[in-house]
């Protein structure tokens, strides 16, 4: 094998161990972003859920006002209707 050959096969070891790293951390980004994604649906779900009982509860305390005897009615509990 002469020096060239030696060269030649080198580099392209090089480029192949490169190509391999920029393909895995590609998909490893792509994944990251998934999961990201999943948690940020979680925390949104979650947050509905409690700006749903937050309404219900104002709701319920506008409605008591309107009915012209506030402070009469007294929420104990609120209960979600599926």
């Amino acid at each position: 094998m002469s020096g060239i050959e030696v060269a030649l096969i080198g580099i392209g070891v090089v480029f192949l161990v490169l190509g391999i790293l920029t393909g895995a951390t590609v998909l490893l980004g792509r994944l990251c972003q998934r999961w990201e994604a999943l948690k940020v649906a979680k925390k949104d779900t979650k947050k509905v859920k409690e700006k749903g009982r937050l309404v219900a509860i104002v709701s319920a305390a506008v409605a008591s006002y309107l009915s012209g005897t506030p402070g009469r009615v007294r929420i104990k509990s609120v209960r979600q209707n599926n």
